[in-house]
C-alpha cells in the first residue's frame, strides 16, 4: 500500500462510506422487517396502515439519528 497521505485519506473516506452504506442497508432491513412483517400473511386492515406507517416513520427518525451521529463521528476521525 502507498505511503501517499492523499491516498490513504481517500482510502478512510471511502472505507467510512462503504461502512455508512452497510449500515444504512441493514438499518432499513430492520425495519422493514420489524414494521411490514404482515404483508401476504393476511389483510392489512386501515388501522394496521396506520400502525404500518407511524412503525415507520419512527424507525426513519430513528434511522436519521443514527446516520447523524456517524456522520458526525467520521467526520472527528477526519479532523
Amino acid at each position: 500500500m502507498s505511503n501517499d497521505p492523499e491516498i490513504q485519506r481517500f482510502m478512510e473516506q471511502q472505507t467510512a462510506a462503504a461502512r455508512v452504506s452497510a449500515a444504512s442497508l441493514g438499518f432499513a432491513e430492520m425495519c422493514f422487517e420489524k414494521c411490514v412483517d404482515r404483508i401476504g400473511s393476511k389483510e392489512i386492515s386501515s388501522s394496521g396502515d396506520s400502525r404500518t406507517a407511524s412503525c415507520m416513520s419512527n424507525c426513519v427518525s430513528r434511522f436519521l439519528d443514527t446516520s447523524e451521529l456517524l456522520l458526525q463521528h467520521i467526520q472527528s476521525k477526519a479532523t
